[in-house]
């Protein structure tokens, strides 16, 4: 085999090394680009002797890394490469928002809120006027009934039924039912009742005829 057909195999295996950097190919181009360079190292050894063999070996060492630099330092701005990068940007930047929402909804641990829909045991509920996803692990939690985070898994917060607080139970026990014992008799009613009918304007009955 001429020297000629040699170097032919050898630029070969620079094109497809190049190819591989500009279109996708996940590494078959890259394989072939490598098989071409050793093959035409391995044909010069075998045709032309150890001094031929040994000059397309080192042009092979000295042109391989130089165009793999030169490769890399221009694939960022080619069409393939700004769509990867941008895709790596998109990632790292969902995970950064997916860390900051976590980190978040843990802060929320222990602050109170409303229930805005039934958790049965899923729903929705309110917290300083924003709405988060909920789920209790208790008993089911109504409409409107106050709640408690008390743990903060994926995106979802585990709430409780809130405990009433003293201030809590001073404002039911003013809105809510009267306590027992309110509808006993006032003070003033024994009096009204000892007064003779001729205070309340009403005449004495005759008596019935015989």
């Amino acid at each position: 085999m001429s020297l000629v057909w040699i170097f032919l195999i050898l630029l070969l295996g620079f094109i497809l090394m190049t190819l591989e950097v500009f279109v996708p190919s996940g590494g078959a181009l890259g394989f072939c680009a490598g098989t071409c360079i050793v093959v035409s190292v391995m044909l010069g050894y075998y045709h032309h002797g150890l001094e031929m063999g040994t000059m397309v070996l080192g042009v092979a060492v000295v042109f391989t890394p130089m165009m793999l630099y030169g490769l890399f330092k221009v694939w960022p701005h080619t069409p393939l490469g700004r769509a990867i990068l941008a895709r790596r940007a998109a990632k790292e930047d969902s995970d950064e928002m997916v860390a900051d929402s976590a980190r978040f909804l843990k802060s929320l641990v222990g602050r109170r809120g409303r229930a805005i829909s039934p958790l049965l045991p899923a729903g929705a509920v309110e917290i300083d006027g924003r709405y988060f996803d909920a789920l209790t692990h208790g008993r089911p939690i109504e409409k409107n009934e106050p709640i408690e985070v008390v743990e903060a898994t994926g995106n979802h917060l585990i709430v409780r039924p809130a405990k009433l607080t003293s201030g809590d139970g001073a404002r039911q026990s003013a809105t809510g039912p009267a306590p027992l014992g309110a509808d006993k008799e006032s003070p003033d009613s024994g009096q009204l009742l000892s007064q003779p009918f001729e205070d309340f304007g009403i005449d004495e009955l005759e008596e019935p005829l015989k």
